[in-house]
């Protein structure tokens, strides 16, 4: 027969794995929402750069525009 003193032992070690894994999969969580905000901070900085090019070659197309007019 099982003493008290066992049974909370087993209880224990599965209370400990069960926040252990519950640790795991907060971290994991964590990990992957910092890997997303990395990757959409990227995202916006290229289209950030892409739309200052844009900005200047239609400066210069204008400028050569007004250069063309004159």
């Amino acid at each position: 027969m099982l003493d008290l003193d066992t049974v909370f032992l087993v209880l224990g070690d599965v209370t400990l794995t069960y926040a252990q894994v519950l640790t795991g999969v907060i971290a994991a969580f964590c990990l992957l929402a910092l890997a997303a905000l990395v990757a959409a901070a990227a995202a916006w900085r290229t289209r950030a750069r892409a739309r200052e090019e844009m900005a200047r070659q239609q400066a210069e197309e204008q400028a050569r525009a007004q250069e063309l007019e004159t």
